[in-house]
């Protein structure tokens, strides 16, 4: 004889072992935890006396505050539901019970989600979200048995993956939902910190495409320094911008334009190739540290960033107090920015010596080890090794220890042209350089060795891998209200105009958007509604057998929970007496339960309302009073059908 199947069915496995996934995807302990909680799950049911589960719970929460005080407060956390989540599915086999095992696998999906942020956790939720309305719908309706509409199972189980889409895109979210400025984010740093994860990586995710092009319109080639923004306040390890804010000049002199597609960033900063004196094509304002940002936090936009080419000559030393603060460093660095050009009294020369330098000298890794005292010391006398961002921070440390006046810039560098022409920028060709202050302007130095410039294999597993999460960071991590706004736009453009006057109300565009959206899921919700209750109407001739038979089942397994053992082979309505012989009128909804099962089969009853008050019943069982053991027994006469 098989065992009795669940009330959720297979969609309760699924559901649990979603949850436990996320929660294995955060490794270390969790893992363990999860694996331990599977296997679990996955083993038949042990057969144990009620004091054996006491003991059992016992020595689990014992256990779980042992690990809470010795160890990561979550990892126990987590031993405990993933233990009460193995007992309530081997105990389990009512619908409550389901609704139970149901919330403990969310606090585990949950759990793991808080723990990680890799991209697998996308397919997690999408099983999550489709199987859970059907596990529920299993607990309420019984669909797990025979004659069970499947056809309402898939239609709930897709549409509740798509209505769990739609929601994530429509709900409101709070703006800033970044985790931080770091590179491991979707933004673009706002500052650089030695010694710390920084801009360098394999990302292979595309981040921009621009076109150069000279005032007459001919195409200049590259490669290209894109660049965001300049640092020209040094603490030591920190670079951050902190100097007056530069005014454009709107009639400024340019040579250069760049058409800029930018794309899968985030934030609000924009782009272009220096030495940028301003931006057409989207609203967007001058900040500290020679950058353009827009007016309002973009996903992806498309605008022209004008430059001018700076060439190294005439360095400026005039009011340039901002560009040659130093604060104190190594008292060895000094002496080596002299020793390199000492004879030198023309800072171009100087500059070039020291970049020039800097590039023999030192060798590129992109992961150096983590510096032992100062950073930048540590740098340059002894690990004579890292990354671009160490070596512009030294360059511009010995430029101003030389007087002239330098800031670090930040941005990307690429080489790279697509098949339409236009230069693909990535994630991985994220850059540091310098910036030398001239009559001109700001001219690029960049101390990197050539061979060392970021590039990125694209077609690299690795590369794809990062693009996969580059991705989730950027549409799930830190999906926010901006970004929500940018997708109504776009729906509220294709909605509202055509032709060359599309765009030219991104506000209006996007209220539009939204109405169009929010109302689409409204109207779907209302024709799902009514499939779902076509298709899951009881017949008219009278509920499913099955529903109520299930009923009996969960009315007996509440009354033994109270402590009342009906004999199994008792009929309902012998049932009925034979429990009213013990507890009286507490008895009466057994017996109502037994005369519903029986009007059932029979007809002349509205399906709905004997499903509901059966239902009634078994929710009044669970409330009967405990034996009390002092009392005589009943004469087994009762115990056996007359």
């Amino acid at each position: 004889m098989s065992a009795p199947r669940r009330p959720g069915g297979g969609a309760l496995g699924g559901v649990v072992l979603a949850g436990l996934g996320s929660l294995a995807l955060s490794g270390g302990p969790n893992l363990a935890v999860a694996v331990v909680g599977a296997a679990a799950f996955l083993w038949p049911a042990p057969r144990l006396a009620p004091r054996m589960w006491l003991a059992c719970h016992a020595g689990v929460l014992a256990g779980t505050a042992l690990l809470a005080l010795a160890g990561p407060p979550t990892v126990a956390f987590a031993l405990l539901v993933t233990w009460l989540l193995a007992h309530r599915t081997w105990t389990g086999r009512t619908g409550d019970d389901v609704r139970v095992a149901l919330l403990l696998a969310t606090l585990l999906l949950l759990l793991g989600a808080v723990a990680t942020e890799t991209v697998l956790l996308g397919p997690l939720f999408v099983l999550f979200a489709g199987l859970l309305p059907v596990a529920l719908l299993r607990a309420e309706l019984h669909a797990g048995d025979e004659g069970a509409p499947r056809l309402l199972e898939g239609i709930v189980a897709v549409g509740a993956a798509v209505l769990t889409g739609v929601l994530f895109l429509v709900l409101p979210r709070l703006d800033g939902g970044y985790l931080g400025h770091g590179s491991g984010g979707a933004r673009f740093p706002d500052d650089v910190t030695l010694g710390v994860e920084g801009l360098v990586s394999d990302d292979g995710a595309e981040v921009m495409r621009l076109r150069v092009t000279d005032a007459e319109g001919r195409p200049v080639p590259g490669p290209f320094h894109v660049r965001g923004r300049s640092l020209d306040r040094f603490d030591g390890a920190r670079w951050t911008a902190a100097a007056p804010v530069e005014r454009p000049v709107r009639d400024a002199t340019w040579d250069r334009r760049a058409e800029v597609a930018l794309q899968a960033l985030g934030g609000d900063l924009l782009f272009g190739v220096p030495d940028l004196v301003r931006v057409e094509g989207i609203g967007a304002r001058p900040e500290a540290g020679g950058a353009f940002v827009a007016s309002s936090p973009v996903r992806s936009a498309e605008y022209r960033a004008f430059s001018r080419t700076v060439p190294l000559a005439d360095v400026d030393t005039t009011d340039i107090a901002p560009w040659i603060a130093l604060p104190e460093v190594d008292p060895r660095i000094r002496p080596l920015a002299w020793s390199i050009a000492q004879d030198e009294g023309d800072p171009v020369v100087v500059a070039r010596a020291l970049s020039e330098w800097l590039g023999a000298t030192y060798t590129y890794v992109d992961t150096p080890p983590p510096p032992v005292g100062e950073p930048l010391a540590w740098f340059l006398f002894d690990a004579k090794a890292g990354h671009c961002e160490y070596f512009a921070s030294a360059l511009v440390v010995l430029l101003r220890e030389r007087g002239i006046p330098a800031r670090l810039a930040t941005g990307f560098y690429s080489e790279e042209v697509g098949a339409d022409g236009y230069v693909v920028v990535r994630r991985g060709n994220a850059h540091a350089w310098v910036e030398v202050r001239t009559d001109a302007g700001w001219a690029t130095l960049d101390p990197t060795p050539a061979s060392s410039l970021p590039s990125v294999d694209a077609g690299g597993l690795s590369a794809r891998i990062d693009a996969l999460l580059s991705a989730w960071y950027r549409d799930v991590v830190e999906y926010d209200m901006s970004a929500q706004f940018v997708a109504f736009s776009a729906v509220g453009r294709r909605v509202m105009f055509s032709g060359e006057g599309a765009g030219q109300s991104p506000i209006r565009a996007g209220l539009v958007g939204m109405l169009a959206v929010v109302g689409g899921m409204m109207a779907g919700l209302v024709v799902l509604r009514a499939v779902l209750a076509r298709v899951g109407a009881p017949s008219r001739r009278g509920p499913r057998p099955d529903a109520l038979a299930r009923l009996c089942a969960d009315a007996r397994t509440a009354v033994r929970r109270r402590g009342w053992a009906l004999p199994p082979e008792l009929p309902p309505a012998a049932a009925a007496e034979w429990l009213h012989a013990r507890v009286g009128a507490d008895a009466a909804p057994f017996a109502r339960l037994a005369a519903l099962t029986y009007a059932s089969r029979y007809g002349g009853s509205d399906p709905a309302l004997v499903l509901a008050e059966a239902r009634g019943c078994v929710r009044a069982l669970r409330r009967i009073p405990r034996p009390d053991r002092s009392v005589a027994k009943v004469p087994s006469s009762l115990s056996s059908p007359g």
